[in-house]
């Protein structure tokens, strides 16, 4: 019991760095490339509109993205998969469905298909997230198969 308790919250802290990985990189892809072109550098207001940003995305992020967390763990619990290649894949997808899960909120289906085909932000997003868990998930082994030993 000690270890599904041990393994839950290491799961649910390992979800929200995720999160926060998640979103920073996708606001990264989306604000960098303005900062770059304008030369001009980064102003104060130009940085506490991204942290503000910032939180807003963590926030969506967290309350949408729930569900493909729950499938690629459970899936990962029961294929014994502790690959950050797996994790890093099923960041992308569980991105691409919080994405959808907001339009479906929001009652705008536009917004989701250009939002998908035109920036690669929420790909950037959910390859940084879902690596970040991966690593998490190996480094504390969460819900880490335990190997059969048979001695006779």
């Amino acid at each position: 019991m000690a270890g599904l308790v041990r393994n839950t919250l290491l799961a649910v802290a390992g979800y929200g760095v995720a999160v926060i990985i998640a979103a920073f990189f996708c606001l990264l892809v989306i604000f960098l490339p303005d900062q770059a072109l304008s030369g001009d550098g980064i102003s104060r207001r130009e940085v506490a509109d991204f942290l503000n940003t910032l939180m807003v995305g963590v926030s969506i992020t967290a309350s949408t993205a729930w569900p493909g967390f729950i499938a690629t763990l459970a899936v990962a619990r029961r294929r014994g998969y502790q690959s950050k290649v797996y994790f890093a894949v099923c960041g992308v997808a569980t991105a691409v469905l919080a994405v959808l899960l907001f339009g479906v909120f929001m009652g705008d289906g536009a917004f989701v298909m250009s939002f998908l085909s035109k920036t690669p932000a929420i790909y950037v997003g959910g390859l940084a997230g879902g690596l970040a868990y991966g690593l998490l998930s190996r480094r504390f082994r969460i819900f880490e198969r335990q190997q059969v030993s048979a001695t006779a």
